[in-house]
């Protein structure tokens, strides 16, 4: 089995770029959550880990803004 890196590549960045125009992004957690697992944004199809997010909603609080806009009832 050999690894096509290009591929791979080419998914990356294709993935990065709907992230970055995305407005806003947007995630439905899931109850079960696993290391490593990722989320589809609702807003822009891209995907992020979940530390990928928690970083994400880190800044979007730390704009001023809730992360609930992020996740529904993420803060209860």
């Amino acid at each position: 089995m050999s690894i096509n890196f290009k591929e791979i590549l080419e998914t990356v960045k294709a993935n990065d770029a709907r992230l970055k125009q995305c407005p806003r992004h947007r995630f439905v957690w899931p109850e079960v959550r696993k290391f490593g697992a990722k989320l589809k944004c609702e807003n822009c199809g891209g995907e992020m880990d979940l530390v990928q997010i928690l970083r994400y909603i880190e800044g979007y609080e730390a704009a001023g803004r809730t992360a609930n806009d992020i996740i529904e009832n993420f803060n209860g």
